[in-house]
């Protein structure tokens, strides 16, 4: 026979009953009054389970919308740290990492720049495992402004997804917003 966790609201069916107290799950329940909603509108009351209405719908709606919202959010902010990531294209076909590592280490550069030590020529390393050298700070600047350029672009364009996410007042606009960053 079936049996409904009356917490989890797992459902288990064909099982052995003896082994699952009656305390913690419903034995052979009627679930024809919730066929086809998800489990977290059900409502169980003694043995009885029906569909949540009024203010317990309600709450749960906003649990719903809550965290699709985070859901949305947390992958627009793991999109952004993938593209982020992946490289800047600085001449036809060489990529220079962007990597956290390859990222400090342009600022250590600069900030060897500011310093008066002497840093160029410079080798940086390309995704494709190979190096590139930068000859003296005017092609050093045109790469951190490429990089800046591609840091501000990321975030931003994140953000805006973020907010558009934030200001959603039901479940399908969450669901209608794509993250169509490459």
């Amino acid at each position: 026979m079936d049996v409904l966790n009356r917490t989890t609201k797992e459902l288990r069916t064909s099982q052995n009953e003896p082994e699952y107290p009656e305390s913690e799950w419903i034995h052979g329940p009627d679930l024809s009054a919730v066929a086809g909603h998800d489990s977290r509108y059900w409502v169980i009351t003694g043995d009885s389970v029906t569909l949540a209405t009024g203010d317990e719908l309600a709450a749960i709606e906003a649990e719903v919308l809550a965290e699709a919202k985070a859901a949305k959010m947390a992958a627009i902010d793991a999109k952004s740290a993938q593209i982020l990531t992946r490289g800047i294209e600085i001449e036809p076909g060489i990529w220079l990492s962007t990597t956290l590592a390859a990222s400090q280490n342009l600022q250590d550069i600069w900030i060897g720049y500011q310093s008066s030590m002497p840093v160029f020529p410079v080798s940086l390393s390309t995704l494709s495992g190979g190096s590139y050298t930068v000859a003296n700070i005017t092609a050093f600047a045109a790469i951190m402004s490429a990089f800046g350029a591609h840091k501000r672009g990321t975030l931003e364009s994140g953000q805006a997804l973020r907010a558009q996410v934030l200001a959603c007042t039901t479940l399908a606009q969450v669901e209608a917003i794509v993250d169509e960053r490459t």
